[in-house]
């Protein structure tokens, strides 16, 4: 992450702009069965807005958590 003219850039990249997101949180934990599926939902979840990664959390059975760590 960096800050530039005031705005913070985060290493996630929106696959609709190939910009970096614009994400709320610092980062994401997730603890899955296989480390190879918590990788792949921790980016998706960083990248996704709150409502959408809620909503992946509860249809998607391999996430057994996912623990959020905020910007300080």
């Amino acid at each position: 992450m960096f800050i530039s003219n005031g705005r913070l850039y985060h290493h996630i990249l929106d696959p609709k702009t190939g910009y970096p997101a614009d994400c709320k949180h610092a980062s994401v934990s997730v603890v899955c069965e296989r480390s190879i599926d918590a990788e792949g939902f921790s980016t998706t979840l960083l990248a996704l807005d709150d409502k959408q990664a809620n909503r992946l959390i509860e249809c998607t059975p391999e996430i057994k958590q996912a623990i959020y760590q905020d910007f300080s």
